[in-house]
């Protein structure tokens, strides 16, 4: 887009920045603003093949797409809810986890017994 405006800085001012511009984009940038715009969640999480799959472009296109907003690459881009709303995600999977190995630790052997006894009382 060759202007000197500062990268927008949050998520909400990527959208607000790529809603102004939207009409100033070629059409495959365009492609990639509408699925960031519409699958915040894709951009968070998948990878720039997978992305570019998604919006039917080629992975240099968001390149090009993240340099236009002012980013040195696409990775620089800020994500839908900020990185640390991801770490209290990963930090609550991760906690969710060693309670179902809690609770699995604890069926299992009892589980293994009644088995065990069917088992015996069935011969």
């Amino acid at each position: 887009m060759g202007d000197d405006r500062p990268a927008p800085e949050s998520y909400e001012d990527l959208r607000t920045a790529i809603a102004l511009r939207f009409g100033q984009l070629s059409d495959r940038l365009q492609r990639i603003a509408r699925h960031a715009l519409t699958h915040p969640d894709t951009i968070a999480l998948d990878t720039v093949a997978a992305i570019a799959q998604r919006a039917a472009v080629q992975p240099s296109s968001l390149i090009r797409f993240a340099r236009a907003f002012g980013y040195a690459g696409f990775s620089d881009m800020p994500l839908p809810g900020g990185a640390a709303d991801y770490d209290d995600i990963a930090a609550s999977a991760a906690s969710a986890a060693r309670r179902l190995s809690r609770s699995c630790s604890r069926l299992l052997p009892a589980n293994a017994a009644a088995v065990s006894n069917a088992a015996r009382a069935s011969s």
